[in-house]
């Protein structure tokens, strides 16, 4: 016996919500899920069979939730559909991800109000690459800004250096012109490596050491910290941990007390050296203590403080040593690529 032909057309129509790659979803009027397609679970990480009955609430924070409310009262309310950009949900395993949402008015064989429909669409990667973009940019513009400043006075030093030596030639002059000429020359070469940096490191950003070292400082306010000099450098949310591991280590293995921290900004580099006035660390082990599970002595504990540290800094284009303190300590260095 053959399927009528509606029974076909919602045979059809299923296997088409079944084959395409946004989630499509039915709720009734409570907001619970009643029908959805193998994509909207493979989009919310959610399992089919928690997923059916699943309140939408369940899965979005109480801001979203709310957004979500008057979208679903307004469309209950005038029967026109509505989208939402940017629909934060988070997922079984606890990661976040963002959905473009279309909603529209189900209704029942006597045209009153029984539920929604919709389709989610996953635009994690793209707002993901949006946000690179954004960030790209923002670094471009921090290039260009410093290029701008230091390239226009060195420039003016300069021309007011050849202007004064047609008045009277001095060889003074001509070296003060032909410097500011290098140090353009240098600044453009420094600029164009960072940019090429920052293509290859796009999660890094400009971050100001000082603030950094102060906000590991407060800490430890048993400890006697003195900060000099200032720098943006190139890191991210591990520069903290960076910085602290150093300090804990003196602080556990050395029984330092005290702490200078010199920011120098160099033609190339940023150089940070955190000086402490602890036991210091021997010389058979000095090259030892960046290696992974390396431990030494009573107050040794996982071998992975300062094991970090080198790893971070590589991720961020630089590098650490470390070197005896006088009278007493030991002086860990970290280089940066310098933004400013």
């Amino acid at each position: 016996m053959g399927k009528s032909p509606q029974g076909m057309i919602v045979e059809r129509d299923h296997r088409i919500i079944e084959e395409i790659d946004d989630g499509y979803w039915e709720v009734d009027l409570s907001g619970r899920v009643t029908f959805f397609n193998d994509a909207l679970s493979r989009i919310t990480g959610i399992p089919a069979d928690a997923l059916m009955g699943m309140d939408y609430r369940a899965c979005t924070s109480p801001e979203t939730a709310e957004q979500l409310f008057r979208i679903f009262n307004e469309v209950y309310r005038t029967g026109t559909p509505a989208s939402l950009v940017d629909f934060g949900i988070v997922k079984k395993d606890g990661t976040g991800a963002t959905l473009e949402l279309s909603v529209s008015l189900m209704r029942d064989e006597a045209e009153k109000p029984a539920g929604f429909r919709g389709v989610a669409r996953d635009i994690t990667p793209r707002k993901q690459a949006e946000e690179e973009i954004r960030a790209y940019r923002e670094h471009l513009a921090l290039i260009n800004q410093i290029l701008r400043h230091d390239l226009t006075n060195d420039l003016l030093v300069t021309q007011k250096a050849l202007e004064l030596y047609e008045r009277s030639p001095e060889e003074d002059l001509l070296r003060e012109a032909s410097e500011r000429v290098r140090k353009s020359m240098a600044l453009i070469r420094r600029m164009r490596e960072l940019e090429s940096f920052i293509a290859l490191h796009k999660e890094l950003k400009a971050c100001d050491i000082r603030n950094v070292v102060r906000e590991v400082a407060e800490g430890y306010p048993f400890l006697d910290f003195t900060i000099t000099g200032k720098a943006l450098v190139m890191a991210d949310s591990s520069l903290f941990s960076v910085i602290d591991n150093v300090v804990r280590n003196a602080v556990i293995h050395g029984k330092a007390d005290t702490f200078e921290v010199t920011i120098n900004r160099r033609e190339d580099a940023c150089e940070v050296l955190i000086a402490d006035n602890g036991s210091g660390i021997p010389g058979e082990i000095r090259e030892k203590i960046f290696e992974e599970g390396f431990i030494y002595g009573e107050t040794g504990h996982t071998g992975l403080g300062l094991h970090i540290v080198r790893r971070v800094m590589e991720t961020y284009g630089g590098h650490v040593h470390v070197r005896n303190n006088e009278p007493t300590g030991a002086i860990f260095t970290l280089i940066f690529k310098r933004v400013e």
